[in-house]
């Protein structure tokens, strides 16, 4: 494995280093993105008058050269209500992180400026000034590993949300050779993956040193930093200078999203505007949208999103760009796509309730008359049931044995036959024996005394 070369982190280095539900409105609202400035800051000043997004609730955390708090731009103070929270400063070891150089103030601007000219990103967000360069303008990787385990250790009380690191040792790397090496760079990959795991993204400039060649700086060859390239805004590709990896050669340490690296403005020395040049101004734009798409996310669901999470919505919301030199497709930020891939809650509407069924109450209803009993007559030997009417007439139901004859009407003593045809007039000839219902039934039933007819057509029944 090849030895981490010791860094010497100098300010010259840096510098050439590159359905919605909002928790409330935002009082920025009205701040609008500079003219000509790149479609981003329009995205995000939409965010701010439509959607209510300016990072209201949560604190980047920027490593970097310190923060001139003094400008109105930046809050004007430092620690308590201000904008700059908290700070330290690694670089000189106390507790104020006001820069000697403005780096880290551009930086800062570009994530949460206050100026009504030149707004960042988020100008609703807080900011923790984390310096690790000294007077001289000089740093270090540990001062760096200091800073994050600053971060790891006090995210809670400052609400930080991400980290911003718009540093690199100007060198090219394929892969991270020092998560391993038992010192600086190992606590470094070690507490940029902590983080992750607290859903708290780290984002890292890729670098300014692109010769033709693909590889990226550390930090950002970490693979759990979300790295920026940069993309000059006029011609759409990636800028000339800058870094990049695609995934065949540094697979999860790849680049993973694009962003405007110039044509665009940035506080400087004195409160001055001037334009900027770097991946370093390319990651603070990352890291504003960032926090933008975190504030969506928790006001749906009371937590930050996962860092994976917030890489899909940057990639799958970007648009392509191809660089020409290496072939490689990285995505290019669109903050508004985006933010339209942030999940909405789902609210769970009341089904509506069903009538009660109720029972009518039972009607009253005469009581049945008695069942008719069934008697039972025999016909030439055959029994035929026989059922008692109302009026105390038998009614033959049927002659089971004799289909010749529609009916037999039996009266008490009586019987009278009619031909299925016609309807003559039939005088009996005997008397027939009444027979009883079966409970009232003698052991033995008399048989009826057959009725002879005066026509010789009349079947004797």
């Amino acid at each position: 494995m090849t030895a981490m070369p010791r860094p010497k982190m100098r300010a010259h280095m840096t510098a050439h280093l590159g359905h919605p539900k909002p928790a409330q409105a935002s009082p920025f609202a009205n701040l609008k993105a500079a003219t000509g400035s790149p479609k981003v800051f329009q995205d995000a000043a939409n965010a701010r008058a439509n959607q209510g997004l300016d990072g209201q609730g949560l604190s980047v955390a920027v490593i970097d050269t310190g923060v001139d708090y003094t400008l109105n731009a930046l809050g004007n103070g430092f620690g308590g209500t201000h904008k700059v929270i908290a700070g330290y400063d690694f670089g000189m070891g106390d507790g104020d992180p006001m820069p000697t150089w403005s780096h880290g103030t551009s930086v800062s601007s570009i994530i949460g400026s206050t100026d009504p000219n030149n707004s960042g990103i988020a100008p609703g967000a807080d900011i923790v000034a984390l310096r690790v360069f000294d007077d001289s303008g000089n740093s270090s990787f540990s001062k760096i590993g200091d800073a994050l385990d600053w971060v790891l250790a006090n995210h809670n009380q400052y609400h930080i949300s991400v980290v911003n690191i718009s540093i690199s040792d100007s060198m090219n790397y394929t892969l991270n050779w020092f998560a391993t090496d038992t010192s600086a760079g190992q606590r470094i990959s070690d507490t940029i993956a902590k983080l992750k795991a607290l859903d708290i993204p780290v984002v890292a400039a890729s670098g300014n040193t692109f010769k033709g060649t693909q590889g990226m700086g550390f930090t950002a060859i970490v693979k759990d930093t979300i790295s920026v390239t940069g993309v000059d805004p006029s011609t759409g590709q990636l800028a000339s200078n800058a870094q990049r990896l695609g995934p065949a050669i540094g697979g999860d340490a790849a680049t993973d999203i694009a962003a405007p690296s110039l044509g665009f403005n940035a506080i400087t020395g004195n409160g001055q505007y001037m334009s900027v040049d770097g991946t370093s101004f390319a990651a603070p734009l990352v890291s504003g949208s960032i926090l933008l798409l975190q504030q969506k996310y928790k006001a749906e669901f009371g937590s930050l999103p996962s860092v994976d999470q917030v890489v899909s919505w940057l990639k799958q919301g970007g648009d392509s760009t191809t660089d020409p030199v290496t072939n490689l497709n990285i995505p290019q930020i669109d903050l508004a796509n985006s933010l339209a891939l942030v999940p909405v809650k789902m609210v769970a509407l009341p089904l509506p309730t069903p009538p009660i069924a109720t029972v009518p109450p039972p009607v009253a209803r005469a009581p049945s008359p008695p069942a008719a009993p069934t008697l039972t007559v025999r016909i030439n030997g055959t029994a035929v049931p026989v059922g008692t009417q109302v009026n105390g007439k038998l009614s033959l139901s049927s002659l089971q044995a004799n289909g010749k004859w529609k009916t037999l009407d039996i009266w008490t003593g009586e019987a009278i036959a009619r031909r299925s045809s016609g309807t003559p007039t039939l005088t009996p000839t005997g008397t027939l024996t009444k027979v009883v219902p079966r409970k009232h039934m003698p052991a033995k039933v008399h048989q009826a005394k057959s009725v002879r007819h005066a026509s010789a057509h009349h079947k004797t029944i």
